[in-house]
């Protein structure tokens, strides 16, 4: 394999492309995993929500929106959805009463939590098949890739 700046940089395009490919597939594929185990329909956005929030309890509707690149009317309409569900709450902030937080209710959490198990061992079947050197090459790749995408995440903070 040539070590050339030029291969180099061909290679990490390539593999670029993959993974702006894939990354969707795989959210799709958690998606539809927890609709098939709980019989909920959830939208693309409905299911990203859920992460978010997961991910950032107590966020606000502002910030749900940015991260799902709508506007405040559409992320408030998907929120009211979800509190429909039995999925979310929404609060007035203690500390500054013109703000709404945002929070999963245990169901919500149990939701969240039972479809990232589900779809891990959806896709650990798939991983299955390859050899374990690969699987720790290709473990070894992701943790960089996770820690990259962390280093992103904190300069834009």
């Amino acid at each position: 394999m040539s070590t050339s700046t030029g291969s180099t940089n061909e290679q990490a395009l390539e593999c670029a492309a993959l993974l702006m490919e894939l990354a969707p597939l795989v959210l799709r594929t958690m998606r539809q995993e927890m609709a098939r185990e709980t019989q909920l329909d959830l939208s693309m956005p409905e299911f990203r929500s859920l992460r978010f929030i997961t991910r950032h309890p107590g966020t606000t509707l502002s910030a749900l929106a940015e991260h799902l690149a709508v506007s405040l009317p559409a992320a408030s309409k998907l929120i009211d959805r979800l509190l429909t569900m039995e999925l979310v709450t929404r609060a007035i902030d203690p500390d500054d009463r013109r703000r709404a937080v945002l929070e999963l209710t245990e169901g919500g959490l149990a939701l969240v939590a039972h479809a990232h198990g589900v779809a891990q061992a959806h896709f650990a079947a798939m991983l299955a098949t390859v050899e374990l050197d690969d699987l720790d090459a290709f473990a070894r790749m992701l943790s960089t890739l996770r820690t990259g995408f962390l280093d992103e995440v904190g300069k834009h903070r």
